[in-house]
């Protein structure tokens, strides 16, 4: 743009106000794509002083308005990348887009004024300096305002975008949106040509309007479609952290499961569930038997052989048990060393022969290498129906088991 007027002055300053709106907002627009917030100073202060005077510089050098918004675009690039320190791919995806919509509304502007005073393109070229060029300042800066607006409109048409995306830079949408605004620039800059024609032709001007349009068009669509895969791409991520978490939390809840209703150590249901079972067993008038059984001598291992053998004494135990019992009988550790097996009013005979094995099976076991002490239990069994609650059971299952383990003390003395 070549401004030899007695007004230069005023029309600087005019397009000036108008260059200002439209750099505030694509440095706006920047900000919110990088996620870097400049101070205000420097994202519109300074960088419109900068780009303000380049500008100037470029149209009074009297290039071809191709050459123009190509340096200018280049320069927009190389701007970016210095103020923001972001990858090239995203400070050439921001330079040319702001170098693209401000070129699409420019090229609207000047067609439609072109078409209005039925003049040529060639008289809005910036080499050309005649009685017309007292308009160029006109359209320039209405392409400047309403690509300043366009890209307020952006960013609040796709104000979610920037917290949807996991990482900007290195997105494959952001690959893409390069792609889409290099191919709309470059088609545009190459209709920059049809300024190089004398012709007053309307259908010229129109095609200048359609190919700003179409470009903006096109440009929306497919950012449009681009947010779209964004957002679909953010919430297969949170799907995919909801599964997750979903599976931590069920692991957790598998734990404190085992936790509340198993003993770790022997892998035995738990005090609670023997207990919960009986009493839903004298509600229901349900019959049953429950075996009580308890370690003998688990204290000396522990404190001559460490807490090791007791453990592994213990373990011995539970397996026994669990093998005596059948598929639906409940073997529980009851407390420290204190088993309880509980069956079904049909299950007594096979627990009694279970037990037994059970008493011969760590007599087999016991002096081993893996037991170097003796393993046996005492046991005592009892019928609901002797009982009509259940504390009074366990007092009569425990006093058994205790009168069975003085027998079979007296028994091993003895012997």
């Amino acid at each position: 743009m070549r401004l030899i007027l007695p007004w230069n002055g005023y029309y600087t300053m005019f397009v000036a106000v108008c260059y200002y709106i439209y750099n505030h907002h694509i440095f706006s627009y920047i900000d919110y794509l990088t996620g870097k917030r400049l101070p205000k100073w420097k994202s519109s202060v300074l960088t419109f002083i900068i780009n303000y005077e380049v500008f100037m510089l470029i149209s009074q050098l009297q290039f071809y308005l191709i050459i123009n918004w190509t340096i200018f675009a280049i320069f927009l690039v190389l701007e970016i990348a210095v103020i923001y320190r972001v990858p090239w791919t995203m400070s050439i995806f921001c330079g040319i887009q702001g170098a693209m919509i401000g070129l699409a509304f420019n090229f609207i502007t000047r067609s439609g004024t072109a078409l209005l005073v039925n003049q040529s393109l060639a008289a809005f070229d910036s080499r050309i300096s005649h009685s017309i060029a007292s308009l160029k300042p006109y359209p320039i800066a209405a392409g400047f305002v309403l690509a300043g607006f366009g890209f307020w409109w952006l960013q609040r048409k796709f104000n979610d975008w920037a917290e949807k995306e996991e990482n900007p830079d290195k997105s494959m949408n952001l690959i893409f949106s390069l792609c889409l605004v290099l191919s709309l620039f470059i088609y545009l800059d190459l209709n920059l040509l049809i300024y190089f024609t004398p012709s007053n032709e309307p259908i010229i001007k129109l095609w200048g309007m359609k190919s700003g349009i179409c470009v903006l068009i096109g440009y929306y669509i497919g950012i449009s479609h681009i947010h779209t895969l964004t957002k679909l791409q953010h919430f297969e991520r949170q799907s995919y952290t909801v599964r997750k978490e979903l599976i931590s939390h069920k692991i957790l809840e598998e734990k404190l499961e085992k936790l509340a209703f198993y003993d770790i150590l022997t892998g035995c249901q738990s005090r609670e569930v023997a207990w919960t079972a009986m009493e839903h067993n004298y509600e229901n008038g349900t019959p049953f038997y429950v075996c009580f059984a308890d370690l003998n001598n688990l204290k000396p291992v522990n404190d001559h052989l460490g807490h090791d053998a007791g453990d592994r004494y213990l373990v011995a135990v539970a397996h026994a048990l669990q093998d005596a019992a059948g598929s639906r009988d409940i073997v529980s550790r009851y407390g420290g060393d204190e088993f309880l097996l509980i069956t079904a009013e049909d299950g007594i005979e096979r627990v009694r022969a279970g037990m037994e094995n059970a008493k011969w099976a760590l007599k087999e076991l016991s002096n081993s290498s893996e037991y170097p002490f003796e393993l046996w239990v005492s046991y005592g069994i009892a019928f609901s129906g002797e009982c009509g609650d259940l504390e009074g059971l366990m007092k009569l299952v425990d006093n058994r088991m205790y009168e069975n383990k003085h027998r079979d003390k007296q028994e091993r003395n003895s012997g």
